[in-house]
């Protein structure tokens, strides 16, 4: 498969997108006053986070599946999709759900600490880090 954007060219491109995020930041700042040009900045950055982050996951899924190089594409594609689809769902379920019965957050809460401790103690998951780091 051809790549659409020769990585000389996508690296070129960098600069400009960030450069435009900021001028457009710069802009609302301007406009709608110092509180809503910080929300963007804010939302900016926490976007640029969970990106680099999202490397991170594409790295350890590739290496614990074996993908090899020809198929990652393919797979990046459908993945970007489906969780596009998925978060959607979610969201729009989890803010029905918080704004009919706020104690559910609490569940929610229960969820992420017993994930986040999980990946912390198996010692799989730690090897497949160490090893791809």
């Amino acid at each position: 498969m051809r790549d659409p954007l020769p990585s000389r060219r996508r690296s070129s491109w960098e600069p400009c997108s960030r450069w435009t995020a900021r001028a457009f930041g710069a802009g609302i700042w301007a406009i709608e006053g110092p509180t809503k040009g910080q929300e963007f900045f804010a939302g900016y950055l926490l976007e640029q986070s969970l990106s680099v982050d999202n490397l991170f996951v594409f790295v350890l899924v590739f290496s614990y599946f074996k993908t090899p190089v020809s198929g990652q594409q393919k797979v990046l594609q459908y993945g970007i999709g489906t969780a596009a689809v998925l978060r959607a769902i979610l969201i729009v379920t989890g803010v029905e759900l918080v704004e009919r019965c706020e104690p559910v957050l609490i569940l929610f809460a229960a969820i992420l600490i017993t994930s986040s401790w999980k990946l912390l103690t198996q010692c799989e998951v730690c090897c497949t880090l160490c090893c791809v780091l």
